[in-house]
């Protein structure tokens, strides 16, 4: 009751600040969501008092996102038993697999680690929260330095994240496996190899969260890549919330069925996916993670014989299917790759 009428009372009182702006802002949809607008329209008196709000919010309940001028930022906030979580669930995980499967981590930072410092402020440092989880795993995983791969592409940074969606853009995923690339020793197309393609326009999840007509006019813009001519296949495994029978059906990598970040592969929700790609490499990649595989799973498919994505909050199996696949598709090079440690250590509990 306490959480509800805080949340009631934070909703009524960003109203009342937003409407003062220039530009219109308003509270998220539902009390459900824990949000704020940090609005850079508003006077600086308006200004500070958001950032109060913001901050009073931060006291009761965690603030998972953000407006700020022209975009919507999520926020990192994993604790210090989160982070410690996310380590033993990472080091249970890798030790269910044979010794020889190549082992990685990437932990990839969300768009406010990068942002101006009046957002950055609103967030813990995730270069800190990455080093921190780095550190304590043993050495035999091999870690992916996503940061600073990203950190050196940043401006601008609409290029590698998107405004209104809670994702890095297919341009930022490259870059990030470049470094996995570099990180595991294999070969990998240089970007100029590739087709870029618009396309178009679109709003993005945290837009459909917000539903701040601000952003109406101001869509995020979809640029995709692919090498010229190939357009590889995947099969989606998921279950059909109808009959729950867990059904598979073949898509292209880029799908077009869909728009804005969900035409790679398949939306969120699915088990997993199986994707055929170089049929010239001799290495099998078993990728577990949240949705950020998806953008970066078509570079890697790129230089993987097949690649093989498991979504683990939604994994229509186990540790031991997990174990199957790895027996079953051959698979040489295994990576945990999450966009952060919160929520990373029970959805991998999942697989148990």
């Amino acid at each position: 009751m306490k959480k509800g009428l805080v949340l009631l009372l934070l909703v009524v009182l960003l109203a009342t600040i937003t409407s003062c702006g220039d530009e219109p802002q308003t509270a998220p949809a539902t009390a459900d969501v824990t949000g704020t607008s940090l609005n850079a329209n508003t006077t600086a008196a308006g200004k500070e008092t958001a950032q109060q709000t913001a901050q009073e919010a931060a006291d009761t309940d965690r603030i998972e996102y953000f407006v700020y001028k022209d975009r919507i930022l999520t926020v990192a906030d994993a604790s210090q038993k989160e982070q410690k979580d996310a380590v033993d669930a990472v080091s249970n995980l890798f030790r269910k697999m044979p010794e020889a499967v190549n082992k990685y981590l990437m932990l990839s930072p969300s768009r406010i680690a990068f942002e101006e410092d009046e957002a950055r402020a609103m967030s813990q440092d995730q270069q800190a929260e990455i080093q921190n989880i780095y550190v304590s795993l043993d050495s035999s995983v091999i870690l992916v330095d996503a940061y600073y791969a990203l950190s050196q592409h940043a401006d601008p940074l609409n290029d590698i994240f998107f405004r209104t969606e809670n994702h890095w853009t297919q341009l930022g995923a490259y870059y990030a496996a470049q470094a996995f690339f570099d990180a595991a020793g294999i070969g990998y197309h240089k970007l100029d190899e590739y087709t870029k393609y618009d396309g178009g326009e679109f709003l993005g999840y945290l837009e459909d969260v917000v539903n701040d007509p601000f952003f109406y006019d101001k869509p995020d813009t979809l640029t995709y890549y692919l090498l010229p001519g190939i357009n590889r296949k995947a099969t989606v495994y998921i279950r059909n919330e109808d009959t729950g029978v867990l059904e598979n059906f073949e898509v292209d990598e880029v799908n077009f069925e869909h728009k804005g970040y969900e035409i790679f592969f398949w939306k969120s929700g699915y088990s997993h996916v199986i994707v055929a790609g170089n049929e010239a490499s001799d290495r099998v990649l078993l990728l577990v993670g949240d949705s950020y595989t998806n953008a970066i799973g078509v570079w890697l498919a790129d230089s993987f014989r097949t690649v093989i994505l498991i979504d683990p909050r939604y994994f229509e199996g186990n540790v031991t299917d997990i174990s199957a696949m790895i027996a079953q598709y051959g698979v040489t090079d295994a990576m945990v790759l999450a966009s952060s440690a919160l929520g990373l250590p029970e959805a991998l509990k999942n697989l148990y």
